[in-house]
């Protein structure tokens, strides 16, 4: 029963050191100025893609008319 229980929360340990090492890995380095373009999200409002572009480290949106550029100043 003790070494089944040991087994589960080492298992648990390395997954938790494999999440936190995926999400070192997925995060952005800002050595390079990544950007989304509109017209594939186009199904998103500007103001809701905006925000989420910025908590994942997108630098900007690409290929935004006119009618939205007062949004993105």
């Amino acid at each position: 029963m003790i070494a089944g229980t040991t087994a589960i929360g080492v298992s648990s340990a390395f997954s938790a050191l494999a999440i936190d090492e995926e999400k070192k890995e997925a995060a952005l380095k800002g050595n390079i100025n990544h950007s989304a373009c509109r017209w594939c999200y186009a199904d998103i409002p500007l103001d809701e893609l905006c925000l989420q572009a910025k908590k994942i480290g997108l630098k900007g949106i690409d290929l935004v008319g006119p009618k939205e550029w007062e949004t993105l100043k």
